[in-house]
């Protein structure tokens, strides 16, 4: 043991534990949704050039909105499963004190997949990648 507590050398077995553990949390991080393409490469040439410039940076903003939602959402996963998981498992922190630092992460998450469902039914409502209407719908979740 060295002058901090801390084993010289790593514990038989622990080194594989380890990885095994940090590629069971990749593995729930990589349900997260990568990130989408730019907007006007969604969108077939026909319906773009139909639609004026207002509307096009309308639907950019719309997009955008609709990927920091999900970027918000793969960092608080990142939270969740890298930080607080792992310190209630690795237990060198009081359970206690790990719940209160991560006090309400969960019903944050659970706010912001909910939220994120809701911008999805509006993603599928608009076939077309031209999202009519937003507002209503933001409004109602």
């Amino acid at each position: 043991v060295d002058g901090h507590g801390y084993g010289a050398w790593t514990e038989p077995g622990s080194q594989s534990q380890c990885l095994a553990q940090a590629e069971e949390d990749q593995t729930h991080l990589s349900d997260v949704e990568q990130d989408p393409a730019n907007w006007q490469q969604l969108v077939s040439q026909d319906i773009l050039s139909g639609l004026k410039p207002h509307e096009i940076k309308r639907q950019e903003v719309i997009n955008e909105l609709f990927h920091t939602e999900r970027a918000h959402i793969r960092m608080l996963k990142v939270l969740d499963v890298i930080f607080y998981q792992k310190m209630l498992r690795d237990g060198n922190i009081l359970t206690a004190d790990v719940r209160s630092i991560f006090s309400n992460l969960e019903e944050v998450l659970q706010l912001h997949v909910s939220l994120n469902e809701q911008m999805r039914k509006v993603w599928k409502r608009n076939e077309n990648f031209v999202v009519d209407q937003i507002g209503e719908d933001l409004l109602s979740w």
